[in-house]
């Protein structure tokens, strides 16, 4: 069996109610997550409710894709 890339950073597209809370759990697991969102609201909901649960500093937001691409790194994962 082939071994699995080391995933350090993911991109979550889309951070309602599914999509913050998993971005949450990753960032709780030491997952550096990027967070993208049509709205400023919501993502700032998201980051709100990490910097209150001590993990503010693996959460961060972008609203541009390209923006975002270029900070994910290699293998870039996205979760839609």
């Amino acid at each position: 069996m082939a071994n699995a890339p080391d995933i350090k950073k993911l991109a979550v597209i889309g951070c309602g109610s599914m999509g913050g809370g998993l971005a949450l759990l990753f960032a709780e697991k030491g997952l550096e997550v990027l967070l993208n969102d049509p709205s400023e609201e919501t993502m700032d909901g998201i980051l709100s409710q990490a910097k209150d649960g001590g993990i503010g500093d693996r959460i961060s937001e972008y609203k541009d894709y390209k923006t975002l691409c270029k900070n994910l790194g290699s293998p870039k994962v996205f979760l839609f």
